[in-house]
């Protein structure tokens, strides 16, 4: 292998890829991921013509293969299929998702209470996901931000105790960023630590502080939730632009789901502890997926996987989705600014 040039690889051999002439079909290709390569062979080099992803398979077909196979983790239910689907189907009162939730601003604080206080009023929903950042501020280990941090989560758990029955009857989960604590800038990234988490959590009847990424399961639903401005990783690693007339938001869930792995990028680029690399994966195919992303918000649908970035809450229009998991549908809101 030579630097400055790309090769196609694999266990056998590799072989040097002349892209002059080459075709692609839809996705972000970057170094490391898999690929389908049709070209020809001319003076020792791979004269590419059509370049493409691998085809994904379907979740049906997997759970086909693997009928009595937990691969999406954690422990299974004893309850059937048909039981969850009723469970669901009796409390479809959806699951709000916000990424990037400053807790340091006065205005993120107003907007949540808002929040809350439009659910007091009506059925809470069936969980909140909160996504990191958790600060504005990257969290420095050792300096005094650490009190602040803490105070924030306190003042979190403080302000949802004032709607009790939402505090009682949701669910909240908390998925780090990578600007909260703690972690060496790999992934996955560990969950927040009791710390700074105690006395937020002691408020809370049901709540969850998890990894990042992390995967939920709702009665039928397997979602996976991953936070991390990838489509910017993606797009300054790519090795041929996208394909035009394509939005870039179609091209990025593709690369993500037909790759199976939540980061297909270099590990120079994007750090993974190899030990925990089957934490980034996504086989079968996820129900929900959420890449949580400083990009605009969007939800699309690709290969029966429901694909959802809600865009940052606090960086941008207070926007957040809420996902109902009968009809398998998001929609977008978001609280006026003040």
């Amino acid at each position: 292998l030579e630097e400055g040039k790309m090769f196609l690889e694999d266990k056998a051999g590799s072989i040097e890829l002349d892209f002059s002439k080459a075709k692609s079909a839809n996705g972000l290709f970057t170094e490391s991921c898999f690929v389908l390569v049709d070209g020809y062979v001319e003076d020792g080099k791979l004269r590419v013509e059509e370049i493409g992803l691998p085809p994904p398979e379907a979740r049906e077909k997997t759970r086909a293969a693997f009928p009595n196979v937990n691969l999406f983790g954690g422990q299974p239910s004893l309850r059937t299929d048909a039981q969850l689907r009723a469970i669901e189907v009796a409390n479809d009162n959806g699951i709000i998702i916000l990424s990037d939730v400053w807790l340091d601003r006065q205005e993120t604080m107003d907007a949540l209470g808002t929040l809350f206080e439009g659910f007091s009023h009506s059925t809470p929903p069936i969980a909140f996901i909160f996504i990191g950042d958790f600060s504005s501020k990257p969290f420095v280990s050792g300096s005094g931000e650490t009190a602040q941090y803490r105070d924030n989560m306190t003042a979190l758990g403080q302000l949802i105790a004032g709607f009790p029955t939402i505090a009682r009857s949701s669910h909240f989960v908390f998925v780090p960023g990578n600007n909260d604590p703690w972690g060496q800038g790999a992934l996955p990234k560990p969950a927040i630590s009791e710390y700074f988490t105690k006395r937020l959590a002691g408020r809370l009847s049901n709540v969850t502080f998890t990894t990042n990424p992390c995967r939920i399961k709702y009665c039928t639903h397997e979602i996976v939730v991953f936070r991390e401005d990838l489509l910017k990783r993606l797009r300054r690693n790519s090795v041929l632009p996208p394909v035009e007339g394509t939005e870039i938001v179609k091209h990025l869930v593709r690369t993500v789901v037909d790759q199976g792995h939540l980061c297909p990028l270099p590990q120079r680029v994007r750090p993974v502890y190899w030990a925990h690399d089957h934490a980034m994966r996504i086989y079968p195919i996820p129900d929900v997926l959420i890449l949580a992303d400083r990009f605009d918000s969007y939800s699309i649908n690709y290969e029966g996987c429901h694909c959802i970035n809600p865009g940052s809450f606090s960086a941008g229009d207070l926007s957040f989705f809420m996902y109902y998991p009968v009809s398998r549908t998001s929609q977008y809101s978001k609280i006026p600014k003040k």
